[in-house]
């Protein structure tokens, strides 16, 4: 399993544009989802992965909110686009990550709920390969949950200008904030190119 995480390498003034964009009730549009993955494809998900009992018992998928950034070629969203194309220019510089092209870029927004222990819906974001990149926008709780087909392997804290990297064919999920108001992010998955680490 790859996965890679990098603190503050992106500019403190872009990293305080996204969290007040973001998280400010008069600028962002938000869609309503009412699950991480249709349930239909969950339960395709559970067999084509082989997911242990372990990890499915564990399973509590809520609602969230979505603002679709960047969909291949099109950009959806014109007032926040130009600052995530800047952090994702520092972050291919100052990482030396090899990433190619934008397949998908959207912020999600789950809001506090407490469920003990368990998660939202394993899953991958992409059928074809690719990296997946998680940018913290905001100091919070509700590790990403990163997961083979058996076990938790890794748990990353959100904290604000990290980012978590990894290929698109690992498993992943959240947990909900339970101490925090909220948690946002944005999920950016990127055409591949080979990366050997730092």
């Amino acid at each position: 399993m790859n996965y890679w995480i990098f603190d503050n390498i992106i500019d403190k003034n872009i990293q305080d544009k996204l969290e007040k964009y973001f998280l400010n009730s008069y600028f962002c549009p938000w869609v309503y989802h009412p699950k991480t993955v249709e349930y239909n494809e969950w339960l395709k998900n559970i067999s084509r992965f082989n997911l242990s009992k372990n990890l499915t018992d564990n399973i509590k998928d809520e609602p969230y909110f979505v603002n679709s950034i960047v969909s291949g070629e099109k950009v959806n969203n014109k007032d926040i686009g130009p600052t995530c194309a800047e952090l994702i220019l520092q972050f291919k510089q100052r990482a030396d990550f090899p990433i190619g092209d934008i397949i998908r870029m959207k912020s999600n927004l789950t809001l506090q709920k407490d469920n003990g222990d368990r998660y939202n819906y394993i899953h991958i974001d992409e059928d074809t390969e690719h990296y997946s990149l998680i940018y913290y926008i905001n100091d919070t709780d509700g590790n990403t949950v990163l997961c083979n087909n058996t076990d938790i392997v890794k748990e990353v804290e959100p904290k604000k200008g990290r980012i978590l990297a990894f290929d698109g064919d690992v498993l992943h999920a959240n947990r909900m904030p339970k101490n925090s108001k909220a948690r946002c992010i944005l999920n950016i998955n990127m055409t591949k190119e080979v990366y050997n680490g730092n």
